[in-house]
């Protein structure tokens, strides 16, 4: 009897991803842009026209949206494509932005209504369980939790997972099957001035190979997974995310969702500092304690990549409010390491990340 085995291959069809890092191959999403419509003048039913030269740092393309709950809910019949590289710094005043607070309450019932929106068949009334700093949901043919300190989730079907090859046409039809998908749940409430963007698309690549044999079995695609992001009056907000896998049935096989519900544009101003970010990332405390040996100027920086915009916490925190921020890959000098230095810095003179992200949730029993 031969023995089979199987290896996942996550093919990155196009990345535009909420980490930093190296740049990624984003060939077939560029291949969208030069058949999409003009990305100057996109009014998205905000009442206003972005500043064009702003935007072209951003926008990859505009692409149709064919669902129309996907076009009722965003209010608006294109969706921007973001790059995954880009030289973007938002600049000037910024309103700040206040944030949903959460509670045990909110995330029961909202894991209740996660379940609902994505389970296959009536689970009836769910067990959940605390675990730690999340909520847990214990079912037959899925898992789910949600955070209990920023509401963030993650409902997935456990049952033939990445098994079957995909009948999805291709990623630009994935794209449109999870935007349906959002509309049609209701996934997100957006704020005036709010809208959605496409982070990314990849694929999962099934190789199946005899043990005793180089050559593969058999080759097949079958889960599609499609990244979403959004933006706050053209700033792009940098960790916000909802994530979407299709399985080979074009059927949703997982929801992840980090996306902290705006409820007010707050009174005061974030002012975004006129400094490079050279030095911004040199006066970091964070950055002065790694590099405590001798001083280091900002000539000394080399910026590898940045992701800049309203910082969004990781699920753990407990935060306030959206205030500006980057995420910055760099290289000090002449060195060159297998994978870049990251670091998180605050865009305002006196800000630090504790006030972008605020605390860590203190798990209560």
């Amino acid at each position: 009897m031969k023995h089979i085995t199987r290896a996942f291959i996550v093919v990155l069809l196009a990345v535009l991803a909420f980490s930093t890092g190296r740049a990624q191959d984003n060939t077939l999403l560029e291949s969208w842009a030069s058949s999409s419509p003009g990305l100057v003048r996109i009014e998205n039913g905000m009442g206003k026209v972005y500043q064009p030269e702003k935007q072209e740092l951003l926008d990859l393309a505009v692409v149709r949206i064919e669902s129309p709950a996907a076009r009722e809910l965003m209010k608006s019949d294109t969706i921007r494509v973001r790059r995954r590289k880009t030289d973007y710094v938002p600049e000037g005043e910024l309103p700040v932005l206040q944030l949903e607070q959460i509670d045990d309450d909110l995330c029961q019932r909202r894991l209740q209504e996660v379940i609902q929106k994505h389970s296959r068949q009536d689970v009836g009334e769910p067990q959940i369980k605390k675990k730690g700093d999340v909520l847990v949901a214990q079912l037959n043919t899925a898992s789910c939790w949600i955070s209990r300190g920023s509401g963030a989730f993650k409902f997935t079907h456990i049952r033939d997972s990445m098994a079957t090859p995909t009948q999805i046409d291709d990623f630009k039809r994935a794209v449109q099957i999870a935007l349906d998908h959002v509309g049609q749940t209701r996934l997100v409430d957006l704020v005036d001035g709010e809208e959605i963007d496409i982070l990314f698309v990849s694929a999962v690549r099934n190789v199946l190979t005899e043990v005793d044999q180089a050559e593969p079995r058999e080759e097949f695609t079958s889960d599609y997974y499609v990244g979403f992001g959004r933006r706050y009056r053209g700033v792009p907000m940098i960790g916000s995310r909802i994530v979407i896998r299709l399985d080979g049935n074009g059927d949703v096989a997982m929801a992840q969702k980090v996306w902290r519900a705006i409820v007010d544009v707050g009174p005061g101003k974030a002012i975004v500092s006129r400094q490079s970010i050279q030095d911004l990332v040199v006066n970091d405390p964070v950055f002065r304690e790694r590099h405590s040996t001798g001083p280091v100027s900002p000539q000394q920086v080399t910026i590898v990549d940045k992701q800049c915009g309203y910082m969004e916490a990781p699920v753990h925190y407990v935060q306030e409010s959206l205030r500006p921020g980057c995420s910055v890959s760099f290289q000090v000098g002449e060195s060159v390491d297998e994978t870049y230095p990251q670091i998180v810095i605050s865009l305002e003179d006196n800000g630090s990340v504790q006030s972008m992200w605020g605390s860590g949730y203190q798990s209560k029993p």
